[in-house]
């Protein structure tokens, strides 16, 4: 039986090769990519919905529960990140605990997704009927294209398997009837999701706050964001 951590070494060389080239023109190259991969949102948009994440920074409290949840339902490789809580870097400077703000940010599940534009092994799909991006890890070669061009940072290299990983909206939970395990923990409610046309007419359409990419130039994510009161959006 061959060994699929060998065939993972051999591709991830014969694709290193490339690397430098690839960074050096994946800056400038990317947006124009991203943008003419119409397909894959089109399909999403004909034939199901886009399911996305609304998160509230007034009722986060930073307990971290949606990351602890996370980890422990999906049980991360050491050094790997699915969801992290920080702080909202516009807020850095307040003086009032009061006026400081959160974001828990994980994988939005963009309409375009970065991630399985630069794919070379094709290891990425998008669900037609909810939009969810999955990751099929054991396709993987670790190559870490992915990893460079998620504008939010979302993907995670785990050095004991040489594979890159991320968030799947807990997919297999969803298609039970049940909520995402981060959602379905968080205390406060700060975390919820739905279809992203309901969330946008329920909470406005804000999808960046501060320093956040322009969700038209990185594939439009799935994610709304109720900024906190009196916030310099």
């Amino acid at each position: 039986m061959k060994n699929p951590n060998n065939r993972r070494k051999m591709l991830k060389a014969s694709l290193l090769t490339g690397l430098g080239v690839a960074l050096a023109t994946l800056e400038g190259s990317l947006p124009s990519k991203i943008m003419s991969n119409q397909a894959m949102a089109a399909g999403n948009k004909e034939e199901g919905k886009q399911i996305g994440f609304l998160f509230d920074q007034n009722r986060c409290t930073g307990c971290q529960l949606c990351v602890r949840s996370c980890k422990r339902g999906n049980t991360w490789e050491e050094d790997v990140v699915w969801r992290r809580v920080i702080q909202d870097p516009t807020t850095k400077n307040a003086s009032l605990p009061r006026d400081k703000a959160l974001l828990s940010l994980s994988c939005n599940h963009c309409e375009r997704p970065a991630c399985a534009t630069v794919c070379p092994v094709k290891a990425y799909t998008k669900r037609n009927r909810d939009g969810i991006v999955i990751q099929q890890q054991e396709k993987c070669v670790g190559c870490k294209y992915c990893l460079y061009a998620c504008p939010y940072q979302a993907l995670s290299y785990g050095k004991s398997t040489g594979t890159v990983s991320k968030c799947h909206f807990c997919f297999l939970r969803q298609d039970e009837g049940e909520l995402p395990l981060c959602v379905d923990k968080c205390p406060t409610g700060a975390l919820s999701i739905g279809e992203m046309s309901f969330l946008k007419r329920r909470a406005g359409t804000i999808q960046q706050i501060g320093n956040l990419p322009n969700p038209a130039m990185v594939g439009e994510p799935s994610i709304i964001i109720v900024p906190k009161r009196n916030h310099p959006t």
